[in-house]
Parts: structure tokens; C-alpha cells; sequence
């Protein structure tokens, strides 16, 4: 009996063992569920044991009200003699204040070889098994406080030496303090522990890990240079004495008057110039960082001679190296093709024609730094294989080869997504690769592809090169998701950049891929630097480039959808319409100038034949501004074509998928604006002289009026008088000639029938009628007296009445009574 007792105790004691053993190891497999069937996870490290050896699932306390945590630094790559170094700032809201504590960094042997995983962790659903890599002491924390703690770890660190398997690792940061005795009268508990965790990553590299390497996968980085803020350019633009007002005003009288002083109508504002000085130091510094250049730009640096600042290169300057340096060009001003196909009508009304923004417009803006680039124009490849292609451009570059020829020209994706229409749209225009820049989640975001897909359309086959989201999306500054709170600092999203990209190459390592990210055109660059340096150690990728892609098989199996043709109506039909509307009355008064305003030229001068002579006109000769009206060789021809063709930059500009930066000073003119204030001052140029109250005495009176011309061209109008009554009319002179910069002289007529006040208003008018400029008022009173030929008649006829009734009162027979 006491034998069989023994037995079943042992039997007992081997069983809860067996039991104790499965529970350790269901919860060990846990993070792997699901994943042991991939050939490529990791193995885990041997056992080194680590300084602190506690292990145990994820932080599950629950973070306290008003604490928080922020990742402010962090070494995001861990290398054999990187070593580990982060900063995390707490910062106390709470009701609370707290105690000295302790910061917790803990992570786990093993990698995340999921999306999916990755993102549950980021949200805080995913509690795998982790252990302290490192602790430090907190300082007391008082209310509405915060404070930056650092966490260093050498390279030969015992706990750094514990990861023995490369790819990204959980890393969770625990903070945790007991709450100061009575420290408020909202919680007055003593005791209280107050905590608060974060969830971030941390990847380990190959380096110095005896373990197989699997093959690279190669990532693109390209960067969009474009303009983040124009402003007209003036002469006066750099004269520290003139006010930001008389800038502004300056630049839009010259549009007007002096059109011909520049080929380009707009120039970068300063801090715009500043940022795409950095721009291209960024694009020095990493050689292969890829960029898309705005042919526009580069026109505008061209114009501007002027240093970006008091230490850096002239603008012109910085134009050729960036042309040396670019990838690619693409449509002027990154002009929104899609917006376009809303109202194709309203945009050629407008002024603005595929041949504006097209392949060949890109070439001309551009056309004079082929020759300008030296052989060093082309980007070195990391692996020696586009050397062929170099030599190639080089070539172009020395034989003054178009910009879309030697570089490529890609049409980026505006604010609206791409839609088969303006696929179609930009073929015609002669960009067959675009680049596809929108967030587009995935069904499966764990399967990544290369980027490259071509879609058919009416005008010939588009190479679509898209950008991975999620990356593309970090990149550019946004978090995953509103729950991913390790992602609200740079460091985080730093962090999860590098990890992701890690799984996105443990997924399929055999897979020959090539990734697209963009940096956006408004990331800060410091962030972007961070970026491109952290890649420099992630040695499971390769750089890529956007030939690579251009000339890569078809994914034929990407998931690429295009945006329905009417999917930008309802964000942007009504804000298009106003741009047009706004952008076809300059049009229409340019035609209207040149139809109906401006004196064909018909005397030629004898020292210029085809050229018209302005000297006839005494007025410019006495206010001693000959030199602009006599000696100015331009037509009227050409200056309404250089008209035509600022109008045409800013309309271009007013429709740019990087719009132009209004928060930035008061000196800042978005090209609409500017626009509207080429139209108002084309269409007040020819105007009246305000003419101060008028008094008529008399049935008909003739009163002159005076026209000013600011033109430098002679104009022929007509005025157009009206008043709110009708006792009196108001008349003119059919034609009136006003020469260049001059004044003259009109008579209007008034008739009157009546004493009468009434507000007289009046317009300058084209010889067809339509009406220029704004209308001047003034006051009219007519006052007749009785000194004509009505008044004559009117005493007439009171004697005869007067001697009439007289008569009849003398022979009128009396009665009885009377």
C-alpha cells in the first residue's frame, strides 16, 4: 500500500512537472504563432546570460492618467561596435507628483518577422516575452514637470551580447515611481505607483553575427525638389530700404510695366531658397539619394544672380549643381495633372495647354545646364552596374542633350491621386513613367513588391513607379496609426522605419525586389539626414535608383488601383473653378488690349525698321522718361507675349501640387494673387482722373474729363457716362487717343430738363464697348435759371395770362346783388 502511495505521489510530481514545462513553453511559442512554418525564422541564439535576467511577458500595468513617455533619441540600428544609447523625455501631467524611480528598457532575443506583428506591438496589442536590457534611476518628478533620461550601453555590453540573431526586436520603455505621500488633494492615497510604458523598436544588423546572410533588397530614397515658395520677382526684392508693402507692389508694377527685364517672372522666396540650398547638400552628401527636380526651379535660380545667403554660392550656381546632381526632372511646377482633367475647357481658357507643362516645356526651362554640367554630373552606383549609363549621360550632358533625355522625366502625383484619365493626359504630354505617391494600403501589407507596373492607356503604355506606403509613410513624417504612440517623435518613427524594412526583407529574402520611398517635399531635412545615415548600417538592403526601376521587369502581380476618374470632384471642382474663373479675366484682358485697346503701330522708326516710333509723343519727352518710351525697341507684339507668358507661369504656378508657402511672411505673393494684381493693374491702366463735383446752370453744358494711360503703348478708348435719373443724359466724344504714358483730355455733354441731383458715374470702354478698369463717380447738380428761351416763354405766357383774367374781370357783367 505505502508503495502503491509512493507511486502515484511520484506520478503526481511528474505530471504537475510536465504540465509546468508545457505552459513555459506555450507562452515561449507564443510570439511565434503562426510563423513556424516560414523557412526564415530565426533560430534562437544561444544562452548568454544577459547582467539582468529577468524574463517576463510586456509591461501590464496599466500607464497612469497624464504620464507619458516620449522617445526623444535612440541608436536605431545595433551593430557590433555601435554600442546603445537612447533618450526618452517623461513628462508628468498627472495629479500626482512622483518619487525618484526607474527607466526600463526591455527587448527580446528574438525578431518580429511579421507586419502584422509589428504593428500590434506598435499598438500596444502584442505582449511577447521580453528581458531587461538596461535600467536607470529617475529623479523626482513634480507635477507639471518633465524630464530626459539617457540610457548608454557599450558596444561589449553583456546584454547587447545576448542578441545573437539579426532583425527588429521589441524594445519597451518602462517607467515607473511611487507617488510623493499627500502630494494632492485630488488623490491624497499614499502608495501609489505611477507608470507609463512605450512601445518602439530596435533592429539588430548582421554585423558581427556569425550566422548566413541572406540576399540584399534594394530600397530607393528619392527626394522631390520643388519650390515651397514663390514670390514675383522685382529689382527692388533685395533692397533691405524697401518695405515688404512696396515689394509687393513693385513686383506687380513690373510684370505690368518692365516685362522684358527677366525670362522668368518669379523667384523663390528666401527661405525657400534656403531650404533647396539644403536640399542639395543632402543630395551631395548621399551620393545615392535619388531626386525629382522642378524644371521651373531651376529656370528661377537661373534668373537670380543673388547669393541664398551671406556665406552661400550664387543661385545660378546652385542651379547647375543640382542639375548635376538630379535624377530626373519633372513637369514644370509639379503642375496637378489630375486637376487638369476636371475641366480640360477651363484649364485651355485659362491659359494653360499641355504644352505648358509638358515634356518639351520641362526641356526648354532646363535647356541652358546641359552644357553648363560637367562629366561629374552622374550619380556613382553601389554596385558598379549603371557605370554604362554614367558614361551615357555624361555624353548627353556634354552635347547639350535635353533634360528629359539625359536625366528622364517623371510627372510626380499631385494632390489627387492618379486616375486613367490623367494617365492618359500626361502620356500625351510625353512623360511615360509617373511616379504614384498616395497611400494605397495593401490587402496583405506583409507582402511587399517592387513598385514598377505599366498601365495601358489610349495614348501609349505608363510606367507607374509607387512608393511603399508605409514606409514612404514614416518617412514623410506620419505615423502608422493614432495608436502607434512610440510614433509621435522622430526618433519612434525613425525607429519603426528601420525595423519594417527589415521585415519587409525576412519576408521573402530570394525575392529580387526594389522598394520606392518618397521624403516628401516639405520633411525636414534634419529628419531626412537621420534617415539616409541610419541606412548607411542597415547592411540587409542596397541602395536602388530610379533607372533601376524605370528599366525593371513589370510587377505584373503589384497592387496598384487607380483613383476613379471623378474621385477628385467633390475636393477640389469648386476650388478649381474659382482658380480658373480668377485666371481667365487676365486672359481676357490681354485679348481685350490687343484687340481693341492698343494703336496698331504704323509710323516706323527709320533707325529700327519693324519697330514703332514712339517719339511723337511730347508728354514722356517733358517728364524726362524718353529712355523707356522712345528708346524701348519692344513691339507690342512682344511685350503682350511676355505678358502672355508670365500670366502663364503663374497660372501654372496657382496650380502646383506643392502650392506655393503662404505662412511664412508678409512678403510671400502666391502666384494667384499675383495674377489677380497683374489683371487689376493691366485694367486700370488706361483710367479717369477722379473729376470733382460737377453744377450745371443751363439746359446743356460740356464738362472735360481727363484719361491717363500708364501703358507704354497708345491706347484708343471710348468713355461711357450714366446717371440715376433720367432728366439728365450725360454724353462723350467717340473716340479718345491716348498716347504712352501720357494724359488727355474728353468732353462729356450734358443735357438736363429739370433741377435735378443725381450721382453721375464713368467708365473707360474699348471701342466695342466692354468696359476697362473701375468706374469713377461724383456728384452732378443741375440748377436752371430763367435767362433762356424757356424762360422767355414761360414770363410770356404768365402776362397773357395775367392780361387775360384782368380783361375778364373788367367786362364781365354784375349781378343784383353785386
Amino acid at each position: 500500500m505505502a508503495l502503491h502511495q509512493k507511486v502515484r505521489s511520484s506520478l503526481h510530481a511528474l505530471i504537475r512537472t510536465l504540465a509546468s514545462t508545457c505552459v513555459a513553453a506555450a507562452l515561449f511559442v507564443t510570439p511565434l504563432a503562426g510563423h513556424a512554418g516560414r523557412a526564415f525564422a530565426e533560430t534562437p541564439a544561444p544562452s548568454v546570460t544577459p547582467a539582468v535576467t529577468h524574463l517576463a511577458l510586456g509591461s501590464t500595468l496599466p500607464a497612469s492618467e497624464g504620464l507619458s513617455l516620449t522617445l526623444a533619441k535612440a541608436t536605431p540600428i545595433i551593430t557590433a561596435s555601435s554600442g546603445y544609447q537612447a533618450s526618452v523625455t517623461i513628462t508628468n501631467k498627472s495629479s500626482q507628483a512622483a518619487q525618484a524611480g526607474t527607466l526600463t528598457l526591455r527587448t527580446s532575443q528574438y525578431s518580429l518577422i511579421s507586419s502584422s506583428n509589428a504593428q500590434d506591438w506598435a499598438e500596444g496589442r502584442y505582449n511577447p516575452y521580453l528581458f531587461d536590457l538596461a535600467q536607470v534611476s529617475v529623479p523626482a518628478l513634480k507635477r507639471n514637470s518633465s524630464v530626459t533620461v539617457t540610457v548608454t550601453l557599450k558596444a561589449d555590453d553583456r546584454n547587447l551580447a545576448s542578441l545573437r540573431n539579426w532583425g527588429p526586436k521589441p524594445l519597451e520603455v518602462v517607467y515607473q515611481a511611487a507617488a510623493q505621500p499627500n502630494s494632492g488633494e485630488a488623490d491624497p492615497r499614499t502608495g501609489t505607483t505611477l507608470s507609463a510604458h512605450l512601445n518602439t523598436f530596435v533592429t539588430r544588423s548582421h554585423d558581427g553575427l556569425d550566422e548566413f546572410k541572406t540576399p540584399q533588397m534594394a530600397l530607393t530614397v528619392v527626394m522631390p525638389v520643388v519650390a515651397t515658395g514663390w514670390q514675383v520677382r522685382t529689382q527692388t526684392s533685395d533692397t533691405a530700404s524697401v518695405n515688404q508693402k512696396s515689394k509687393k507692389l513693385a513686383a506687380t508694377l513690373a510684370l505690368v510695366h518692365d516685362p522684358m527685364s527677366t525670362d522668368f517672372p518669379l523667384t523663390l522666396t528666401k527661405k525657400a531658397k534656403a531650404y533647396t540650398l539644403a536640399q542639395l547638400k543632402l543630395l551631395k552628401d548621399y551620393p545615392h539619394l535619388q531626386s525629382v527636380v522642378d524644371p521651373a526651379l531651376l529656370a528661377s535660380l537661373r534668373e537670380d544672380n543673388t547669393p541664398t545667403s551671406d556665406k552661400a554660392p550664387a543661385s545660378r550656381s546652385v542651379a547647375i549643381s543640382l542639375y548635376q546632381a538630379m535624377s530626373s526632372i519633372s513637369q514644370p511646377y509639379s503642375f496637378d495633372i489630375s486637376r487638369l482633367t476636371l475641366d480640360p475647357e477651363g484649364f485651355e481658357k485659362a491659359g494653360v495647354s499641355a504644352d505648358t507643362w509638358s515634356v518639351q516645356a520641362g526641356d526648354s526651362l532646363a535647356s541652358d545646364f546641359q552644357s553648363s554640367s560637367s562629366s561629374s554630373s552622374s550619380q556613382p552606383s553601389s554596385t558598379g552596374e549603371n557605370s554604362g549609363q554614367s558614361k551615357k549621360t555624361e555624353e548627353n550632358s556634354s552635347s547639350s542633350t535635353p533634360a528629359s533625355v539625359a536625366k528622364g522625366a517623371i510627372a510626380w502625383e499631385g494632390s489627387s491621386s492618379w486616375t486613367a484619365r490623367s494617365l492618359e493626359t500626361a502620356a500625351r504630354a510625353g512623360y511615360k513613367t509617373v511616379i504614384a505617391n498616395s497611400a494605397r494600403p495593401v490587402a496583405d501589407d506583409s507582402i511587399v513588391e517592387t513598385g514598377h507596373v505599366v498601365m495601358n492607356t489610349a495614348a501609349g503604355d505608363v510606367t507607374v513607379l509607387v512608393t511603399q506606403s508605409t514606409l514612404t509613410q514614416l518617412a514623410e513624417g506620419q505615423k502608422t496609426s493614432e495608436q502607434a504612440l512610440a510614433e509621435n517623435s522622430d526618433a519612434g518613427r525613425l525607429q519603426r522605419f528601420i525595423a519594417q524594412s527589415a521585415i519587409f526583407q525576412m519576408q521573402q529574402p530570394y525575392v529580387q525586389r526594389n522598394l520606392l520611398v518618397s521624403l516628401g517635399s516639405r520633411t525636414s531635412l534634419a529628419n531626412s539626414r537621420a534617415l539616409l545615415s541610419a541606412l548607411q548600417s542597415a547592411d540587409w538592403l542596397k541602395s536602388g535608383t530610379l533607372a533601376d526601376l524605370r528599366q525593371g521587369a513589370t510587377n505584373v502581380s503589384a497592387h496598384f488601383d487607380l483613383a476613379p476618374d471623378g474621385n477628385t470632384a467633390h475636393t477640389h471642382a469648386a476650388s478649381t473653378a474659382r482658380q480658373l474663373s480668377t485666371l481667365t479675366k487676365t486672359l481676357t484682358t490681354l485679348s481685350q488690349l490687343k484687340k481693341n485697346v492698343l494703336v496698331k503701330a504704323s509710323a516706323k522708326s527709320s533707325d529700327n525698321p519693324g519697330k514703332e516710333d514712339k517719339t511723337d509723343n511730347p508728354q514722356p519727352l517733358a517728364r524726362q522718361n524718353a529712355k523707356s518710351s522712345a528708346e524701348d525697341d519692344v513691339t507690342q507684339d512682344e511685350w503682350l507675349a511676355k505678358l502672355e507668358t508670365s500670366h502663364m507661369h503663374l497660372a501654372l504656378a496657382s496650380f502646383a501640387s506643392e502650392n506655393v508657402d503662404t505662412q511664412n511672411g508678409s512678403a510671400d505673393l502666391t502666384a494667384l494673387q499675383a495674377d489677380q494684381k497683374m489683371n487689376a493693374e493691366l485694367s486700370n491702366a488706361v483710367s479717369i482722373v477722379k473729376p470733382s463735383v460737377i453744377n450745371v446752370f443751363s439746359e446743356s453744358a460740356q464738362t472735360p474729363v481727363t484719361v491717363t494711360n500708364r501703358l507704354p503703348y497708345p491706347v484708343k478708348v471710348k468713355l461711357a457716362a450714366q446717371t440715376d435719373t433720367q432728366l439728365t443724359t450725360v454724353s462723350s466724344e467717340k473716340t479718345l487717343t491716348v498716347h504712352e504714358n501720357s494724359e488727355a483730355q474728353a468732353t462729356l455733354h450734358v443735357r438736363v430738363v429739370g433741377t435735378s441731383q443725381t450721382t453721375l458715374s464713368i467708365q473707360v470702354t474699348d471701342e466695342q464697348g466692354n468696359v476697362l478698369g473701375e468706374p469713377q463717380t461724383t456728384m452732378l447738380y443741375t440748377q436752371l435759371p430763367l435767362n433762356d428761351l424757356s424762360g422767355d416763354i414761360l414770363i410770356v405766357l404768365a402776362v397773357v395770362l395775367g392780361i387775360v383774367g384782368l380783361r375778364r374781370q373788367f367786362t364781365r357783367k354784375k349781378g343784383p346783388d353785386q
